[in-house]
């Protein structure tokens, strides 16, 4: 059997692997495309996505690409804000005309990764260690990540861990030709996926760097890799509209990691028991799992001063991405460990990046791919180190067998279920209604508020940002508590979803037309006789 049809046979059997995993964890049911119910219903931020999604393919197009109007009206706001995946957003808008009302791509999004994911951990694994074992361990742990599980539940925009293994396999393979331009497209691809990806990517490309300098490379050809990333960057913060984000509040360390995040499986069910974090830090979930954990211990027990030997020079832009990630302010479980201020302008500056703790997620895929590396180099005199990797990857299995059956579990019966709009309250809205106003309340109720205006092809006044971004189209947003008779329009309905927001003096308004139902106070235009 050639090499080559080994490493062929190896990385899509990997992909096969990755394919029938996810199925069974995420069923196929919830690939459907006109399945949307476990996209609204499975909490998280997943439903927030598809908000933005059904209201960008609602709007027209214009000069701020990724922008709408009809959400957020009459201000707007972008997909980028939204986190609905601004890619397929842009790749699908075009067909709105043929793709029915209920489409989702959630479900393919995440399968995607999944084979992504393998497609590019089985390249890796296979240029280290030319092995078809050791391959399809790699793949298999890359795949058994519990954090793009996590990701997958509550942000499946962030499954796309294969951005993070494509700038390995780059960063591998530096003295290609392809490697200047698919830097170039890598960035793109990050700012059209999630803006989070670009400092996982940055770190790599620094390592890139690095091993270009130990390699002897001449100082221009280290340094043109930066310039390409800086050039991507600066062209998609324009073009793609990142340039309208306002900055965060500082909020930099709320959402970081803890210390102890690499072994704390963190509320999620493990052989290790959980340790304790503070409320936020949920968002630094970087669990490696049992059977990583063994094969990392094992690999500094064989050879650990040539290992620290040989990646030392590493080490510091390594410990500055965990710094960051921790934030100036370090727990261990509860304890704090050091607290320090930074200024103001950088701890706006770090806000963007308030979820500090994601920016980790590429120590998972090095610390797999240094072992896996190590022991095959080891196997060539020690056969049994295989049955060592073999031990780890069903260590790893059995230690998350029982939060993937969860996760399953989840996806084949979401519980966090939108209340349904009653017919008395949809018959409260006249035909002819293209702008839907309601004012603040239980989030689940603007939910299927929104949703209503999206199936509808109404506007709706409400957000659904997880960023503040600059009002592009102008104009104020209505002031649902200082709503006057003056302003109510007859294109237009307003719902009141609690009495202490609605101001009285429309109970004296000739020209409104007043109705409750379910407990919501529902005001139109009345119509002219």
């Amino acid at each position: 059997m050639s090499e080559r049809y080994k490493k062929n046979l190896s990385i899509l059997t990997g992909c096969l692997v990755s394919l029938l995993f996810i199925l069974i964890i995420f069923t196929p049911q919830n690939l459907d495309p006109l399945n949307s119910g476990w996209v609204k219903n499975g909490g998280g931020d997943n439903l927030q996505h598809y908000l933005g999604w059904r209201f960008f393919r609602n709007d027209g197009w214009n000069r701020y690409v990724f922008f709408m109007r009809n959400l957020n009206y009459p201000v707007g706001t972008s997909v980028i804000v939204t986190d609905s995946n601004p890619l397929f957003c842009l790749l699908l808008k075009p067909l709105n005309c043929v793709l029915p009302d209920e489409f989702q791509f959630n479900g393919i999004w995440i399968v995607l990764s999944f084979l992504l994911i393998a497609l590019f951990s089985g390249m890796i694994c296979w240029h280290l260690t030319h092995r078809v074992s050791f391959t399809l361990a790699g793949v298999f742990i890359s795949i058994l990540n519990p954090v793009i599980l996590q990701r997958a539940l509550i942000h499946d925009t962030l499954t796309a861990h294969w951005l993070i293994l494509a700038a390995v396999w780059l960063a591998m393979n530096f003295e290609k030709r392809w490697n200047l331009p698919c830097w170039f497209f890598l960035t793109e691809a990050a700012l059209l996926i999630h803006i989070y990806f670009i400092p996982m990517i940055a770190f790599i490309l620094v390592l890139q760097m690095i091993r270009m300098a130990i390699k002897k490379q001449h100082a221009v050809k280290i340094i043109i890799p930066a310039a390409i990333f800086a050039l991507a960057l600066f062209a998609g913060y324009y073009i793609f509209g990142y340039s309208h984000i306002l900055p965060q509040t500082g909020s930099y360390a709320e959402l970081s990691m803890n210390l102890n995040a690499f072994i704390n499986p963190d509320s999620i069910p493990s052989l290790l028991c959980s340790r304790e974090t503070n409320p936020l830090q949920y968002e630094g979930f970087n669990y490696w799992g049992l059977g990583l954990i063994l094969m990392v211990l094992s690999v500094c027990f064989f050879c650990g001063k040539e290992l620290i030997k040989n990646t030392v020079i590493y080490l510091v832009p390594t410990m500055l991405l965990v710094l960051i990630g921790v934030s100036n302010e370090a727990y261990f479980d509860k304890t704090l460990v050091w607290q320090f201020k930074i200024p103001e302008q950088i701890n706006s500056m770090l806000s963007i990046f308030r979820s500090s703790g994601r920016l980790v997620w590429p120590l998972y895929y090095l610390v797999l791919f240094v072992s896996l590396y190590v022991l095959a180099k080891k196997a060539e005199n020690d056969k049994y180190v295989i049955f060592i990797v073999l031990f780890c990857v069903l260590i790893q299995t059995a230690d998350l067998n029982e939060f993937h059956r969860q996760t399953a579990e989840r996806f084949r019966n979401p519980g966090n279920n939108l209340p349904e709009l009653s017919a008395s309250l949809q018959e409260s809205i006249p035909d002819g209604v293209i702008h839907l106003n309601c004012s603040e309340g239980d989030p689940k109720a603007v939910d299927a508020l929104a949703l209503f205006a999206a199936d509808h092809h109404m506007t709706f006044n409400m957000n659904a940002n997880a960023r503040p971004i600059e009002h592009v189209y102008g104009g104020d947003k209505l002031e649902m508590f200082h709503l006057t008779c003056s302003q109510i329009q007859p294109d237009s309905t307003y719902v009141y979803l609690s009495e202490a927001e609605y101001p009285l003096d429309l109970d004296f308004c000739e020209g409104a037309e007043i109705n409750k139902t379910d407990g919501w106070i529902i005001v139109n235009k009345k119509p002219s006789p």
